[in-house]
């Protein structure tokens, strides 16, 4: 600025009246300008950044009520709420509510498959339930067992003659049965009157052709497998539609069998919506024998399957909600959900609770922007909460809201299956999958300072990828793409679903305290980023491929070489893992 000189010049006196005003005026509006120019949040000082002995103090909170096992709407579910809500408060979250949502609640209280006759009659080891399938009366139902071979499932192009799911990767998740439609395959046996029994393929997810589809991939170590296992996720999403096609084929009840180690298969099968048949899940050791005795009989045996269950249509749980004010109306937005089935699968809510605690430290002239913060309680059925509030307040959101940032299952390890079945960590953390939502102006394009963000995050997390929403489609940023730009963190590992862990193995050895600091360290940087970028830059398009990504997709990092897919053919249980490549 070149000031010009006074010095000599004639100047008038003011009236003394009118120029302690002006000056005020002029002073204040000095210091307006300064504010707009010079406000900006600082560097994150690690120092201020919660310590793993705070993380794991509030994590072992949590798993202390019913090992972090919390359906929507269970007791331990509702105490967490408040538990969380209070630690948030203490943290510096302002106007905390916790608004309640009413929802559809299925409990299930007992549940046993017996079979009645053959060789192989008596109780069989039952792995869990499936959840809001279904219920019985006490007594159960009794019926002839079926065995429903040949399904599978696999990835293709669109347009296949099979039964779609959902897409991933840019390609199609289908049902097969016996190289034929579920429909078809359906229409050639008889269920009706039945207990079917049925095979729950574990596709895993394409880790080759998101990287394909990616904005960034760091992987220098080339330890990402061109499938990783998603497990009990994708069974989350089979097991829906082939027991809906089945119950509508006449069935009675439905048993799935997973390739899993008993150790792995007491997963939970959420779906928010009540399918009206009853539904148990068995391991393998288990279901193979009982598949083989239905398969070796002269006539089908008969079971008696019971799954009590109530349910209760005006359920009740929380939100929580809360502001830490900036300097502006604009907000960024701290997005997670605390339902979920164990400590890792929903931790997010303890890296939320690091970054309150760190941006209420700093002064309200280091924050250019409001963080504002929405926790579902309803992501176990259909983000019913979340929905509800971004409907609500669509037209604020849309002129205010930034970005929201989603924080989902952090800091876990990845496991390797051993030689008799079970699962051990394998030394790597679990991949990082990180997602993007696209522009309201343009759904083809997508933020520039919110992609070049992640990527800076991504950066400083070993085996991530970031690639678009549509590539990966899932996560509590889903109900936000309507009003913002989104970045959200979503892992998909085998033990996501796995609750009642053996041994509290999931807080001991599954879950990395210092990955977990790490990661709320690494998204105060993101939100500080967030918060020093002028608001109308979020609006640009981001220009950048083709100059960040090698040809192939993905961006060259020094000694990075191809992976090559590789079978497991020692193992039948469908898993991939660094430990099984050649």
């Amino acid at each position: 600025m070149i000031l010009a000189s006074t010095r000599g010049a004639k100047r008038e006196r003011q009236p003394a009246r009118l120029a302690r005003p002006i000056a005020l005026a002029m002073l204040l509006g000095t210091m307006l300008v300064l504010t707009s120019v010079f406000a900006q949040a600082p560097p994150v000082d690690d120092a201020k950044i919660p310590a793993v002995g705070e993380l794991k103090a509030i994590a072992a909170k949590k798993q202390a009520l019913s090992n972090a096992f919390m359906p929507t709407g269970s007791p331990a579910h509702l105490q967490w709420i408040q538990q969380l809500a209070d630690a948030l408060r203490k943290a510096g979250v302002q106007n905390l509510a916790t608004p309640s949502f009413t929802f559809t609640k299925w409990t299930p209280h007992s549940w046993s498959l017996t079979v009645l006759d053959g060789p192989n009659a008596g109780p069989v080891s039952v792995s869990t339930y499936a959840a809001y399938s279904g219920a019985t009366p006490a007594g159960g139902v009794t019926a002839p067992l079926a065995y429903f071979s040949g399904v599978t499932s696999f990835l293709g192009p669109p347009g296949q003659p099979f039964t779609p799911l959902f897409q991933v990767g840019g390609e199609t998740l289908y049902i097969a049965v016996n190289g034929q439609s579920l429909a078809e395959a359906l229409s050639s046996v008889d269920v009706s009157g039945k207990i079917v029994v049925y095979d729950l393929p574990a596709p895993q997810t394409p880790i080759e052709g998101m990287e394909q589809l990616s904005f960034f991939v760091n992987d220098p170590g080339s330890t990402l497998l061109p499938f990783n296992s998603t497990g009990s996720t994708s069974a989350l999403f089979l097991i829906g539609t082939l027991n809906g096609s089945l119950q509508a084929a006449g069935a009675l009840g439905a048993v799935g069998v997973l390739p899993f180690h008993p150790d792995m298969a007491k997963n939970y099968f959420f779906t928010g919506r009540i399918a009206g048949m009853p539904a148990l899940v068995l391991d393998e050791d288990a279901g193979k024998p009982l598949e083989q005795a239905i398969i070796n009989a002269s006539s089908p045996p008969s079971a008696n399957l019971t799954l009590v269950a109530d349910t209760n249509p005006n359920a009740q749980a929380n939100s929580i909600t809360g502001v830490i004010p900036g300097s502006s109306d604009k907000e960024i937005f701290l997005n997670t959900h605390d339902d979920g089935s164990n400590i890792v699968e929903d931790n997010g809510a303890i890296v939320v609770w690091a970054l309150a605690k760190y941006f209420a430290s700093l002064p309200l002239g280091q924050r250019p922007y409001t963080i504002s913060f929405f926790i579902s309680g309803s992501h176990f059925v259909d983000d019913v909460d979340a929905i509800s509030y971004v409907k609500n307040n669509a037209a604020s959101l849309r002129s205010n809201a930034l970005v929201d940032v989603a924080i989902e299952h952090v800091g876990g390890v990845e496991l390797a299956p051993q030689a008799d079945g079970t699962f051990a960590p394998d030394g790597q953390p679990d991949a990082t999958i990180l997602t993007l939502g696209p522009l309201l102006s343009d759904p083809s394009k997508y933020s520039a300072p919110v992609v070049e963000a992640t990527i800076e995050y991504a950066k400083r997390v070993n085996r991530s990828i970031v690639c678009p929403f549509s590539v990966f489609p899932f996560g509590v940023s889903e109900p936000w793409l309507p009003v913002t730009n989104t970045t959200a963190t979503i892992d998909a590992p085998a033990w996501l679903l796995v609750y009642d862990i053996p041994h509290n193995k999931e807080f001991t050895k599954w879950l990395d305290f210092q990955q977990l600091r790490d990661t709320a360290k690494g998204y105060a940087e993101m939100v500080t980023t967030f918060l020093n970028t002028p608001a109308d830059d979020f609006t640009t398009a981001y220009t950048g491929d083709s100059a960040r990504r090698a040809p192939a997709g993905r961006l060259l990092e020094p000694g990075h070489e191809p992976v090559v897919r590789t079978l497991l053919p020692s193992h039948p249980r469908h898993y991939w893992s660094v430990a099984n490549r050649n």
